[in-house]
């Protein structure tokens, strides 16, 4: 008897404890998840994404940002101008319809892209770069009792040194016979610069602080 009354309070117990749990568990909030593209591979700056290029993963729907791409099919054809990581989310701004060339590093209301080519004596040391920051000594040619202009702290987008096919940024090296640099100019300094071919020698100095 004494045994039959341990059983039976054993069997209620546990369904007390199993009752308790499934309530728990029917008050916690059910997690909604959601489908994320991402790249399956390393895609090269100026890539354009294929269907084997895109995989999607689960995350919780309030970690997914509004711009992330859910399906895979409308990120297909799309180019990468600054090149994507193994596992990266799909990210409308980091995306583009238009190939490589067409956007470029930092771009913003007001800026403008202007060329300028110079002599290889303008490389400064060779170091010259991508990257860089130059001021630009607009020197008046034959009027001496005109002001020298500068125009500071502008930033070297690329550097072409004519042995690139590519478009890529490089150094300019000795064998160098000019230099093609793309500058990233407000449109008050592409104006100025822009009169300044003409009227004046174009100076460059690399900003080194």
């Amino acid at each position: 008897m004494q045994q039959k009354k341990q059983i039976l309070l054993t069997l209620a117990a546990t369904v007390i404890l199993v009752g308790l749990s499934w309530l728990a568990g029917a008050s916690r909030p059910k997690v909604a998840w959601a489908s994320v593209a991402v790249a399956s591979c390393e895609i090269p700056a100026g890539g354009s994404l294929t269907a084997g290029d895109i995989a999607l993963i689960r995350m919780p729907v309030e970690s997914v940002q509004p711009d992330w791409f859910s399906d895979p099919d409308s990120a297909v054809g799309l180019f990468s101008p600054t090149g994507l990581v193994a596992g990266e989310i799909l990210h409308a701004r980091r995306l583009s319809d238009q190939p490589e060339g067409i956007q470029y590093p930092g771009p913003g209301p007001g800026r403008r892209l202007m060329t300028l080519r110079l002599d290889r004596a303008s490389a400064n040391g060779y170091w010259l770069a991508a990257g860089c920051r130059v001021d630009l000594h607009l020197v008046p040619r034959g009027a001496a009792d005109q002001p020298v202009q500068v125009l500071k702290n502008i930033t070297v987008l690329r550097v072409l040194d004519g042995a690139t096919q590519s478009g890529l940024a490089v150094v300019a090296g000795p064998q160098s016979k000019d230099l093609l640099l793309c500058l990233d100019l407000s449109v008050k300094e592409a104006a100025l610069l822009a009169f300044a071919d003409i009227h004046y020698s174009i100076r460059l100095a690399v900003v080194n602080e």
